[in-house]
C-alpha cells in the first residue's frame, strides 16, 4: 500500500503556529507545517510564499489559490496570457501540497475544433472560498475566443481531501442561431514529466485517437486527466495532450455543461490514475512488490512495471522507489506484470489475478547490469569530439537509454560534450555508430555487452567537409522555457554541441531565453555561440522569431514582449526595437503548414499576385528571413517545403529579398533532432567560436551574423553543402553587373557530402523561379564541381539545389517509418544583366 507520510507537529501545536504566525503579520501557513491541518481554499494570491516551487512553477503574487490538505494549483488572472493561451483564467501549477513541487506546464479549454481557438477569460474570481469545508471553487468567466457570442464560464472545483481538480465549464450560445458540429476540449501540456497513454505507452508523438484517460509520471509528482464520459479522443505530442470531448450542438440561450479530472499522483502513472479510477467508485485492488538483483539482492530503483491486460498493452506503469518498491492500484482482473531496469535484461512477465480490497504480491529478481564506456575521437587531433551515439540491436528492439528529452539517454541515443562517457544496457550484441553532425563521417563498432561487466570502446570521427568561413546554425530552437519542451538548458546546449551546431538562437514560445550562461559553465565557449530569442506566438497571425533580443531576467518573460491584438507590422516594429537599438532579425516560422492553422501565409491568404489584397488582409513585408524548411524533412513536410519555395520564388520575383532559412524547431533531444535543417552562414574564414564568445565581443558577433542573414550569406542544408559563384568571384548574396558587351554568365558550383550520406540524385539550378538546368548526379563523388553557363536576357537572379534520396540514419534516425533524405538550398545571386547597378525585377514590385 503507498503510504504518504504527513509532517509531524511535535510539541508544536496547531494553536501555538497560528500564534506565531498572528504575531508575524502572515495569514497564511507556511508550506509544509500546517499541510494535513488546512481543510480548503480559494483565494487571491497575495504573498510569493503561496505560490509553487519546481521546475514548472509560473505563478505570480495577483492569481489565484486552490488548494487542500492534499494538492494546490494555481490558477492565472485574466490578464496574465502564458504562451499559447490568448488570456489568463487556466492552470499554470499544480503541486502535492507535501512538498509543493509544482511539474505541471500548463491547462487550458480549446473551443470550436482546433487550436488556437480557446476560452478567453475576461475575469476571474474566488467563488467559494472554502471555509464551508465543503467546496473550493475559482471561476474564470469570458468567451470563445474565435465567437464572443458564445459566453464560456469554467469553474475549478476542490473538495476537502480530492486530489484531484474538477473543472466545469458551461458555454451559452447568446445568438438567436443554432451552432452545430461544435467541439469541445482541453489542451493539457505536461511539463517535466512524461505523457502515457492505455494501449500506447509513452510514445506518444503524433498519436491521435481515443483513450479513456492520459497520464504523465515524473520524479516527484504525476498527473492524470479525464472527462466525464468513457473516452475522448485526441491529438499527442511527447509533451501535450489535446482532448476532444465531442461535437455538440449549441441551441439558442441553453447551456451546455462540460466536465473533466486533473488528478496528481506521487510520481508514477499508477498513483495519477489510481485517483481517476477512484472516480468511478470501482472497488481497486492493489499489486505490491519488489525488485532486487539476483546474486547481491540489493534493491533495484528506477525501473518500470508494466501493467497489462488481456485487451490494453500496456495498461498502466508504475516505478520502484530506492528500496525497490513498487505499488499499484488497479481494478479487479487479469493482469500481466512485468519489469523493466536500466541495463538490465527484462525480468520474466508475470500474470497475476487482482481482487477488489485485496493485494497481490509479485516480487522480481534481475541480473547484473551491462556497463559500455566510450570514447570519441578527431581522427586528425586525436583530441575528444563531442558526438551523439546511436546504439541499435540488430535482433531485437533498440535498448531504450531514456525519454526523448535527457540528453544522457534519450531513447537509443546518447549525446556528449566531452567526447567520453558510459552507458548501461541490457545483456547482447550492440551495433554503436558515433556521428558528430553533417560535416562528419560516421564510425561504427559491433559490441558485445555481458552482465555485470565493463566493456570499453574507442571510436575515431574524421570531418569529410572543407567548409572555411562557413558556420553552422539553428534559428529555431526550444527547451525548457516553452511550455511544450522539456528538455533543460544544459541538455539543449549539449544536443546542439554534440550534433555540430555552432550558433543558435533560443526562441521559446513568448519568452527570452538565454544560453550563454548555460555555455559558459559547460566550457563549451570555443564550441557554440548563442543568440537570445524569441518565438512570437500569436493567436491569429502565426509565429515569428527575433533575434538577437535583450535579455531581462527580472522582468517578466524575460522582457519578451506582449503580441496579443496586436497586427504583423505593429509587432513586427515592435520587435525590431527589442535589441537595444542594434540591428536584430524578423523570422517567419513555418509560412504554410498543412492541417494548422498557425502559419502566417495562410493567416492571411498570402496571393503573391495580388499583395494589395494580402496586406489588406493583414499581410506586412517588415521581415527579414523566411523559414522554407522546418524540422525533419520527410512525409508532409516535402509538401510544405514545396509550397513555401513557390512563395520565395514568387516574392523574389517581385523584387522582395527575405532571406531563405531553414531550422529544426526542436522541442525534444531525440524524435526532433536539433540542427536538422540547419544552416550554413558565411561569417569570415578567420572567425572562430571562441572569438565570437570573446571577452567584450558579444555586440560585434551578434553584429556579423545579423549582417550575414541580411546579406543572404546563407546555404540551408538537410545534408549536403552546395555553394556557388557567379563570374569572377561574384558569392551567395551579391549582386553581379554585366555590361552590356558580355551576354554569358558562368556558373561554379561546389556540392561536399559525407560518404555516408551521398550519392545525391540531381542539382537544379532556378533562375528567376524556373528551372535553368538539370543535372543528374547519381555517379557522382564528393567533392563535385559542376560549370553552367546561361546568357540571361533581363536581370535574374540564380538559386541552386541539391537533392538526395539515401536515408540519414543514423546520423539523423528514421522516425516511425518515416526516412529523412538529403536536401540543400541556396540563397540567390542576384545578375544585374543590363548593366544599370540595380535589379529590376522580373514581375516588378506593387
Amino acid at each position: 500500500m503507498n503510504v504518504e507520510i504527513q509532517p509531524q507537529l511535535g510539541r508544536w501545536s496547531v494553536l501555538t503556529i497560528f500564534v506565531l504566525l498572528f504575531l508575524l503579520g502572515s495569514t497564511f501557513p507556511p508550506h509544509g507545517i500546517l499541510a494535513a491541518h488546512t481543510v480548503l481554499m480559494a483565494k487571491k494570491i497575495e504573498r510569493r510564499a503561496e505560490l509553487c516551487r519546481g521546475p514548472e512553477a509560473k505563478g505570480e503574487v495577483g492569481h489565484f489559490l486552490l488548494m487542500n490538505a492534499e494538492i494546490k494549483a494555481v490558477i492565472s488572472a485574466a490578464d496574465y496570457a502564458y504562451a499559447f493561451s490568448s488570456s489568463g483564467g487556466n492552470i499554470l501549477d499544480i503541486a502535492r501540497t507535501a512538498d509543493n513541487y509544482d511539474g505541471f506546464t500548463h491547462f487550458y479549454t480549446l473551443l470550436n475544433t482546433y487550436w488556437p481557438n480557446q476560452a478567453h477569460y475576461t475575469s476571474v474570481k474566488v467563488l467559494r472560498d472554502g471555509r464551508d469545508g465543503e467546496l473550493a471553487v475559482v471561476r474564470a468567466a469570458g468567451h470563445d475566443l474565435g465567437a464572443p457570442n458564445i459566453k464560456v464560464v469554467t469553474d475549478y472545483q476542490m473538495g476537502p481531501h480530492d486530489r484531484f481538480i474538477t473543472i466545469v465549464t458551461t458555454l451559452a450560445n447568446q445568438s438567436d442561431e443554432v451552432i452545430g458540429d461544435y467541439a469541445v476540449g482541453d489542451a493539457v501540456q505536461w511539463g517535466v514529466t512524461d505523457n502515457f497513454a492505455p494501449g500506447v505507452g509513452y510514445e506518444l508523438l503524433n498519436v491521435n485517437q481515443s483513450f479513456p484517460w492520459v497520464a504523465a509520471q515524473g520524479d516527484k509528482i504525476s498527473y492524470g486527466y479525464a472527462v466525464d464520459a468513457p473516452q475522448f479522443d485526441s491529438m499527442n505530442h511527447s509533451t501535450w495532450t489535446d482532448s476532444y470531448l465531442r461535437h455538440v450542438t449549441l441551441n439558442p440561450h441553453h447551456p451546455f455543461v462540460f466536465k473533466r479530472y486533473l488528478s496528481v499522483g506521487t510520481g508514477s502513472v499508477a498513483s495519477a490514475v489510481e485517483v481517476l479510477l477512484s472516480l468511478n467508485r470501482i472497488p481497486l485492488g492493489t499489486i505490491d512488490g519488489y525488485l532486487r538483483e539476483e546474486a547481491t539482492n540489493a534493491p533495484i530503483p528506477a525501473a518500470t512495471i508494466i501493467l497489462s491486460t488481456e485487451t490494453v498493452s500496456p495498461f498502466l506503469t508504475t516505478t520502484s522507489d530506492g528500496w525497490g518498491h513498487f505499488v499499484a492500484r488497479v481494478p479487479p482482473g487479469s493482469f500481466v506484470v512485468s519489469a523493466t531496469a536500466p541495463g538490465r535484461a527484462a525480468a520474466q512477465p508475470r500474470k497475476i489475478d487482482v481482487e477488489p480490497d485485496k493485494t497481490t504480491a509479485v516480487d522480481f529478481g534481475f541480473g547484473a547490469r551491462g556497463v559500455v564506456r566510450f570514447e570519441v575521437r578527431d581522427a586528425e587531433t586525436d583530441e575528444l569530439l563531442p558526438a551523439k551515439l546511436v546504439v541499435t540491436l540488430p535482433e531485437g528492439p533498440n535498448p531504450y537509454l531514456g525519454s526523448p528529452d535527457k540528453a544522457a539517454g534519450a531513447l537509443n541515443n546518447v549525446f556528449t560534450v566531452t567526447g567520453a562517457g558510459a552507458f548501461a544496457v541490457p545483456p547482447g550484441h550492440y551495433r554503436v555508430a558515433a556521428t558528430h553532425g553533417l560535416a562528419f563521417g560516421v564510425a561504427w563498432s559491433d559490441v558485445t555487452v555481458s552482465a555485470g561487466a565493463e566493456t570499453t570502446l574507442r571510436m575515431t570521427l574524421r570531418r569529410e567537409l572543407s567548409t572555411p568561413g562557413w558556420f553552422t546554425a539553428d534559428f529555431h530552437v526550444h527547451a525548457s522555457p516553452s511550455d511544450d519542451s522539456t528538455v533543460s538548458l544544459p541538455d539543449r546546449v549539449t544536443s546542439l554541441v554534440a550534433e555540430g551546431v555552432q550558433i543558435v538562437a533560443s526562441t521559446d514560445h513568448n519568452v527570452i531565453s538565454d544560453y550563454s550562461s548555460t555555455i559558459r559553465n559547460l566550457g563549451l565557449t570555443s564550441k557554440l555561440f548563442s543568440l537570445a530569442g524569441d518565438e512570437l506566438t500569436t493567436v491569429k497571425w502565426g509565429h515569428f522569431n527575433v533575434f538577437p533580443v535583450l535579455y531581462r531576467p527580472d522582468r517578466r518573460w524575460g522582457g519578451a514582449m506582449d503580441v496579443r491584438n496586436k497586427t504583423p507590422e505593429t509587432f513586427f516594429a515592435e520587435a525590431r526595437a527589442q535589441n537595444g537599438g542594434r540591428s536584430n532579425v524578423v523570422q517567419v516560422n513555418h509560412p504554410r503548414w498543412p492541417y494548422q492553422k498557425h502559419a502566417y501565409f495562410d493567416s492571411v491568404q498570402l496571393d503573391v499576385a495580388d499583395l494589395e489584397g494580402s496586406k489588406a488582409r493583414g499581410f506586412s513585408l517588415n521581415f527579414d528571413a523566411l523559414e522554407i524548411m522546418n524540422g525533419l524533412w520527410s512525409g508532409e513536410d516535402y509538401f510544405a517545403t514545396d509550397m513555401i519555395l513557390k512563395d520565395w520564388f514568387a516574392l523574389l520575383n517581385r523584387g522582395y529579398r527575405f532571406t531563405a532559412v531553414g531550422n529544426s524547431d526542436s522541442h525534444a533531444v531525440a524524435t526532433q533532432e536539433v540542427g536538422y535543417p540547419r544552416n550554413y552562414v558565411f561569417l569570415s574564414p578567420a572567425t572562430t567560436i571562441k572569438g565570437l564568445n570573446g571577452p567584450g565581443a558579444r555586440k560585434t558577433s551578434e553584429r556579423a551574423v545579423v549582417q550575414a542573414i541580411k546579406h543572404h550569406r546563407v546555404v540551408v542544408s538537410n545534408g549536403p553543402f552546395v555553394s556557388f559563384t557567379a563570374g569572377e568571384q561574384s558569392r551567395i548574396g551579391d549582386m553581379l553587373s554585366i555590361p552590356p558587351s558580355k551576354g554569358t554568365v558562368k556558373l561554379e558550383i561546389h556540392v561536399q557530402w559525407p560518404e555516408w550520406m551521398g550519392p545525391m540524385d540531381t542539382l537544379r539550378v532556378f533562375a528567376n523561379g524556373k528551372e535553368l538546368k538539370v543535372i543528374q548526379m547519381a555517379g557522382s563523388k564528393s567533392p563535385a564541381t559542376l560549370i553552367v553557363e546561361f546568357s540571361p536576357t533581363s536581370d535574374t537572379w540564380v538559386v541552386v539545389a541539391v537533392r538526395g534520396s539515401r536515408p540519414m540514419d543514423p546520423v539523423l534516425p528514421s522516425w516511425k517509418g518515416r526516412a529523412n533524405t538529403p536536401f540543400a538550398i541556396t540563397n540567390p545571386i542576384w545578375i544585374d544583366r543590363d548593366g544599370n547597378g540595380t535589379f529590376d525585377s522580373p514581375a516588378g514590385k506593387f
